[in-house]
């Protein structure tokens, strides 16, 4: 399997799975840009590994996903084989909200 190693804007030991490729492939897209009203002279990219610019202003969301259910049908997606954030974390989670 590849990895990055200690590049700065990936982190340290990250495995290769290919999302941010494709995720800066899509987005780039004119069509993509233009049906989001994004300006086309715009490029999205990967963050830039600076993380003490990001500013936290709501650490729980589940008391809005608690309101929203009661109002919405809502798909919560999670993958199955994620090691950082596993299923069972987020049926965890989804099974919070009542």
């Amino acid at each position: 399997t590849e990895r990055y190693g200690d590049d700065p804007y990936i982190g340290n030991d990250e495995y290769v799975c290919g999302g941010w490729t494709v995720t800066g492939i899509y987005l780039n897209q004119d069509e993509v840009k233009t049906a989001a009203h994004i300006p086309l002279n715009i490029t999205w990219q990967w963050q830039d590994g600076n993380w003490d610019k990001y500013n936290v202003t709501q650490t729980d969301l589940t008391p809005y996903y608690k309101q929203w259910v009661k109002k919405y049908r809502i798909l919560i997606y999670f993958g199955d084989t994620d090691a950082g954030v596993p299923y069972n974390g987020g049926e965890e989670w989804t099974m919070n909200l009542g």
